[in-house]
């Protein structure tokens, strides 16, 4: 597969699991991502100047090495492409306003997402986001239901339990309905001949 050479933007490719050198016992992966920018720029030197050229369609690639178990990225390697060849060349650049984010996430995913599998794996950054709650989302989660999941453990309720009660809960309010509103009443009664 040439994706690892060649990665397409809008994912990120994980490596097999691989014995990590020096460290016997322990594993690492490899994690690819091409992002794509629109409008880039670059130094040129025409007629023996330095010029600042507009580069379009321009693409980088980001790769960690990371260990399995610890999620920990020992090497990080950000690398442009030159447009006309589609290569990889060796510049440094600077990530500016949505471009910051995106390294964040990419890093974040690494050392949250699931390994199901020791063969590679490709996933959709939209997938990603599924799978992966940040700290912050987590503890928000628990913390606006809190009695809920209070609840939950306390009673290990399966999830045919919390439809049982949620079925429950809506016939209550029908018969609530049924003591307190006439006109539902005779509704329903009418329904019922």
């Amino acid at each position: 597969m040439d994706s690892y050479n060649n990665p397409e933007p809008g994912r990120t490719y994980i490596s097999p699991s691989l014995d990590a050198f020096g460290q016997p016992g322990r594993k690492v992966r490899i994690a690819t991502k091409a992002m794509e920018h629109p409008a880039s720029y670059a130094f040129a030197e025409v007629k023996g100047e330095v010029v600042l050229r507009h580069k379009p369609d321009a693409k980088s690639c980001i790769t960690a090495k990371f260990f399995e178990d610890d999620r920990g990225i020992f090497v990080l390697s950000i690398q442009g492409y030159t447009v006309a060849t589609m290569k990889p060349h060796n510049a440094s650049f600077t990530f500016v306003g949505e471009e910051i984010g995106k390294l964040v996430e990419f890093i974040n995913h690494i050392q949250a997402m699931p390994l199901t599998s020791a063969g590679s794996t490709r996933v959709t950054d939209a997938e990603l986001r599924r799978l992966v709650l940040s700290r912050s989302q987590v503890q928000a989660l628990l913390r606006d239901n809190h009695d809920l999941f209070a609840e939950l453990l306390r009673q290990r309720l399966t999830k045919e339990d919390v439809v049982a009660v949620g079925y429950r809960k809506g016939q209550l309010g029908v018969f609530e309905r049924l003591l307190n509103d006439e006109a539902y009443f005779r509704q329903k009664a009418e329904e019922e001949k």
